[in-house]
């Protein structure tokens, strides 16, 4: 293997070790499907008293879908560090 290729290696490692100390780093899967959670239930109880619209019902649906989307994306990088902090 040349130069080039173990440079290129090494920097594409490096960027995920970067990419999973931030996830780490951040919040916790549990943190943030609690997180998730709280704000469901306050939309729903907004929802009920008639305090949005369908339109921003709809907004809040796509946040909550791109949060969980990054909650799946954090899985895997979250490990046994998370549970000890």
């Amino acid at each position: 293997m040349n130069e080039e290729k173990k440079s290129l290696m090494i920097a594409e490692a490096e960027n995920i070790e970067a990419i999973r100390d931030f996830f780490i780093s951040w919040w916790t899967v549990a943190e943030l499907n609690e997180t998730v959670s709280k704000v469901c239930a306050t939309i729903i109880n907004l929802a009920s008293r008639r305090r949005l619209s369908v339109d921003e019902l709809e907004v809040f649906d796509e946040l909550i879908q791109q949060h969980n989307l990054m909650i799946d994306i954090i899985k895997p990088f979250e490990g046994k560090e998370a549970d000890h902090e």
